[in-house]
């Protein structure tokens, strides 16, 4: 068995502190500014926003893990076993556990009732989560682990198969929740 260096284990708990306080970023974006307000972000999480809408019984958290449970098993066959998903899966369990008790903990705290700038700030704060989380190896799961199987078994650019795939959820959540807002 190789024992790993200093260089390596800093480079391990680098990628876990990227991917903690990623998830928690993206966490606070969807709970805090999002949700609230019928933004749906795109994705498994979007897919959660919606059906929590519909019934409040139906934990955003626990949409994006079951969710991802079949896209992370495709992931892990497709795109070359662990060692590509792992970080993803780290990911979607931390986000899991924490998306709804983090809107429950910051209750109240957004920017006003302002749809757009609430759409701005979770934007801008889920943008720097995903890239946190991207800088740490892992991805956003669900739809962002399908933008890489496409990517690489098609040769489908990462940018246009996350905006096919992504585009569904979006297009999902306009017709639920009207265009206009």
């Amino acid at each position: 068995m190789q024992r790993l260096d200093t260089l390596q284990w800093g480079a391990l708990l680098t990628d876990a502190a990227l991917l903690v306080i990623g998830s928690l970023l993206y966490a606070v974006s969807v709970s805090v500014f999002m949700a609230p307000f019928d933004i749906v972000p795109g994705g498994v999480s979007g897919i959660g926003v919606i059906l929590n809408q519909f019934d409040p019984r139906i934990a955003i958290g626990l949409v994006v893990l079951v969710g991802n449970i079949p896209i992370q098993i495709l992931g892990y066959r497709l795109l070359g076993g662990w060692p590509v998903v792992v970080k993803t899966v780290i990911y979607v369990v931390l986000f899991s556990l924490t998306v709804d008790s983090i809107g429950s903990v910051l209750a109240g705290v957004n920017v006003g009732d302002d749809v757009l700038l609430n759409a701005l700030f979770g934007g801008i704060l889920g943008g720097v989560a995903g890239g946190l989380i991207y800088r740490a190896g892992g991805t956003l799961g669900g739809t962002s682990t399908l933008a890489r199987i496409l990517q690489q078994r098609w040769g489908v650019p990462l940018s246009t198969s996350t905006l096919y795939t992504d585009m569904g959820v979006i297009v999902l959540a306009g017709l639920v929740f009207s265009w206009a807002g």
